[in-house]
């Protein structure tokens, strides 16, 4: 996993982004070139085209990221890839038309753009299905060994058996800790007598991740961990390899120094910095898409019971200030009497059973 402003991203997902990223840019040159059957035009639209390749290829990747076929935790055989790919195709040529719509600049053409997405949706499909097969024979797949022998190493047994060979860390065993009960099976217990840099070189191990139920005292390993740590192994908790490979927190693998240490509490200024950025930037875009349904909305409001067209209303937001926020009225003008008249009614109601009960 890389860990990006404290969101993980699974390597492979990275991985497979790239390639996709270069193959898009690739058919889209290779479609110019069947369209025109002329490698000079290919050639010339090199750098001439390059603003309308960026663009169809940030759509299509967007498109399937939506869809879904970025989640690691999807199902990822043919029949999935095709049943997933054909839709976010359909998306993207409807958004690509409506670009050549706002940017007329941008426009390729439609023989160009039937031929460029016929090419990718054949080239994608064969390369995911290539990618997923190659991936599931674990060539990539990183090993790992857990400290401890507990409850909290018995989890790891139970997800390594649902998860799929390219997606998570391959556990060659688990090493045992003092006073800790026994709650793995015999066969996955590694040698005792071994220090853990001699069973990291081994078992050729990438991570070590620390499952013991205990930490206190003069029995934790801490001396080898450090020495692990400065031969470049990756030492993770627990609570964290919980986080990053299943995108939540177990609460029953907490512990104080988890939460002292972690790094989910940065509130930095470049952070903060492109946090809002990056909300601007997506709140623009979403708000020019959005416009013509928004214009509609507005009118079938009107027409239908009138002004206002927006309702209004005060809420808490950060730092309790207080905000009106504004959104299309969806309730008629006489459910709105209705409603207020029977809050009144039922407020009236309960301060009279008030002063009954102050007067008992």
């Amino acid at each position: 996993m890389l860990r990006i402003y404290n969101h993980y991203i699974s390597r492979y997902t990275a991985l497979l982004v790239s390639i996709e990223f270069l193959l898009l840019i690739a058919v889209f040159y290779l479609g110019i070139f069947v369209r025109f059957n002329d490698q000079g035009a290919a050639i010339d639209s090199l750098t001439l085209l390059f603003p309308a390749v960026i663009v169809y290829v940030l759509i299509i990747m967007s498109s399937m990221a939506v869809i879904g076929m970025y989640q690691i935790d999807s199902r990822q055989n043919f029949k999935a890839i095709l049943f997933r790919l054909m839709p976010s195709m359909v998306v993207s040529f409807a958004l690509m038309t409506f670009v050549f719509y706002l940017i007329p600049v941008l426009y390729l053409g439609r023989g160009v753009l039937i031929v460029v997405m016929i090419l990718s949706f054949c080239v994608i499909l064969a390369e995911r299905t290539l990618f997923f097969k190659w991936s599931s024979l674990g060539v990539l797949q990183p090993r790992a060994l857990v400290l401890g022998i507990g409850e909290n190493a018995k989890e790891l047994i139970g997800r390594q058996e649902d998860d799929s060979g390219y997606r998570r860390p391959k556990i060659v065993g688990f090493v045992p800790f003092y006073g800790e009960e026994r709650c793995v099976p015999a066969s996955d217990v590694l040698a005792s007598g071994s220090t853990l840099v001699s069973l990291v070189a081994q078992y050729n191990v990438s991570e070590i991740i620390i499952a013991t139920q205990e930490r206190r005292g003069g029995s934790f390993p801490i001396q080898e961990l450090l020495e692990c740590k400065m031969h470049g192994i990756k030492v993770t908790d627990i609570a964290t390899f919980f986080e990053r490979e299943k995108g939540h927190i177990r609460m029953d693998s907490l512990y104080p120094s988890w939460l002292v240490f972690g790094g989910g509490f940065d509130q930095s200024l470049f952070r903060s910095v492109i946090k809002r950025v990056f909300d601007v930037f997506a709140c623009v875009i979403l708000l020019v898409v959005a416009i013509p349904i928004m214009i509609v909305t507005a009118i079938l409001i009107l027409i239908e019971d009138g002004y206002p067209i927006f309702y209004q209303q005060e809420r808490v937001g950060k730092g309790g200030d207080a905000f009106m926020v504004l959104k299309f009225r969806s309730m008629k003008k006489m459910q709105r009497r209705i409603k207020r008249r029977n809050g009144r009614l039922r407020m009236t109601q309960e301060l009279h059973g008030l002063e009954g009960l102050y007067e008992n």
